[in-house]
């Protein structure tokens, strides 16, 4: 629609109506714009009225303010924000009895990167959905040409909803998404892995370490010693993982020397990979253990009451240590499923290490690797070195029955130690640079009725840094008993 404006200097309204045929003079004839939102204003030099026309759009507004008693005035061209795959153009008129001007202004589109930016999006194989934000500065569409990504856009029209279908290939699947301008320029792109494993680095954490027990009335034993002990394990994820097939490791070295002077430590810490003595899965066919986001699940290493003690209620535990080939017969809770038994290098029960020396993991093995198959393929002979009095005596290889995880399977491991005696770290530097426990001394009686827990971030999530100095709060106060 085509407007009209007429513009009178109020104070000059004499002279003007002396003058209608006066000349008239303007600052410029074009004005420029770049793709951000803005105001530019033509300068108008005349005695008399003068008026404006212009055809209306939705993307601009035209505007005038007269200077009082100086001669001059302005229009303003106030434009939206370009977000269009091209240029935009208008014009207007200024007009006086003898004389007219045209001012035309142009928008330019936005511009597009010549290397556009890359995003990396990596995942498990279980069905995904994220929301990729829609640009702010364009009008742009999301395009994918592999078969198992979909993209829709969300009703706000804020940003598309991806979603991944499962991954049932058995191997690692890479695709795309194209973020472009409606002509096609492309602004960025998300690359998508999709791994062949249930679960990835971080997912499933472990927040508690509960080992030392609660000291009985006697004052020298504690609940731990009949298996009040228990590892924490929590989805640290925004959605739902399966825990199925998940291990739990314990490692082959121990991180405390001997106090007496002459002791065995290891010889090397192995860079490519984490050794370890003891592994129990927990069992199910993929999707039998749902932890939903922020829950967790409870291994317990005696599913029973100990809370008449003042320990834990393990009767409540999602999973129970079991071991029935030691001829002092392990307490089975049946109402707890057990996790099955892969592998320990010990004739008797499981444990936690109830002083703290022990490291503790969870790995993922790959798709349909079962014991047999892993214990062939990566029995691990470690070295100890053993110093007497201080001084280096000799080496020797470790116990037979310990294996080597690759780092690339750990989802979680937590170093756990003593500060005093603490030697080398069972795990290294690459799964975890700190370690944590109970107590700060050997034996120490205030590791009693605490357990090392992980600590939570200003964003409500558990803190991974992979060094549990800083992950983790010692001897803190057991979650059973808050």
């Amino acid at each position: 629609m085509k407007k009209t404006l007429i513009i009178v200097f109020a104070a000059l309204a004499a002279v003007a109506c002396q003058k209608e045929g006066a000349d008239m003079t303007i600052s410029r004839n074009e004005i420029v714009f770049d793709a951000a939102a803005g105001t530019q204003n033509v300068v108008v030099y005349t005695q008399g009225q003068f008026t404006v026309e212009y055809t209306e759009a939705s993307w601009y507004t035209i505007s005038y303010s007269i200077a009082k008693g100086m001669g001059y005035g302005a229009i303003s061209v106030k434009v939206d924000q370009n977000k269009s795959a091209s240029s935009r153009s208008g014009e207007f008129v200024i007009k006086t009895a003898a004389k007219e001007e045209h001012v035309s202004f142009i928008q330019s589109r936005p511009a597009v990167l010549s290397t556009p930016a890359v995003e990396d999006v990596t995942v498990n194989k279980l069905g995904h959905h994220f929301e990729i934000p829609v640009p702010a500065d364009y009008e742009a569409k999301a395009v994918s040409k592999d078969s198992w990504i979909s993209v829709e856009e969300t009703k706000a029209a804020d940003s598309w909803t991806v979603t991944l279908e499962p991954n049932t290939t058995g191997a690692v699947r890479k695709g795309e998404i194209a973020i472009t301008t409606t002509d096609d320029q492309t602004l960025f792109t998300v690359e998508v892995e999709q791994v062949a494993q249930s679960l990835l680095e971080g997912e499933l954490l472990i927040e508690e370490i509960y080992f030392a027990g609660v000291l009985l009335e006697d004052g020298k034993s504690s609940t731990a010693t009949n298996g009040d002990q228990y590892i924490k394990i929590t989805n640290n994820s925004a959605e739902t993982v399966f825990a199925d097939g998940l291990l739990f490791c314990a490692s082959s070295y121990m991180s405390n020397r001997s106090s007496s002077g002459s002791y065995w430590i290891p010889a090397e810490i192995p860079a490519e990979g984490i050794g370890v003595s003891t592994a129990f899965q927990i069992p199910g066919d993929g999707d039998d253990v749902p932890v939903l986001p922020g829950e967790s699940v409870i291994l317990a290493i005696n599913a029973q009451d100990f809370s008449a003690d003042g320990g834990a209620n393990l009767a409540l535990a999602d999973f129970e240590f079991y071991y029935s080939g030691n001829s002092v017969p392990d307490v089975d809770n049946p109402d707890v499923p057990n996790l099955t038994l892969w592998f320990q290098n010990s004739k008797s029960y499981y444990m936690l290490h109830n002083r703290g020396y022990e490291s503790y993991a969870l790995v993922q093995v790959p798709e349909g690797m079962d014991a047999e198959t892993f214990m062939a393929g990566y029995a691990w002979v470690g070295k100890e070195d053993f110093y007497l009095s201080g001084e280096f005596f000799k080496t020797r290889d470790i116990l037979a029955g310990n294996y080597l995880v690759p780092n690339e399977w750990v989802i979680d491991g937590v170093n756990c130690g003593v500060e005093q005696f603490l030697g080398d770290l069972a795990f290294n530097a690459g799964i975890d640079a700190g370690y944590t426990g109970c107590g700060k001394i050997d034996s120490d009686p205030d590791r009693f009725g605490t357990s090392a827990r992980r600590n939570t971030t200003e964003e409500g999530i558990l803190a991974d840094t992979n060094n549990s100095i800083n992950d983790f709060t010692r001897s803190a106060k057991p979650s059973f008993m808050e």
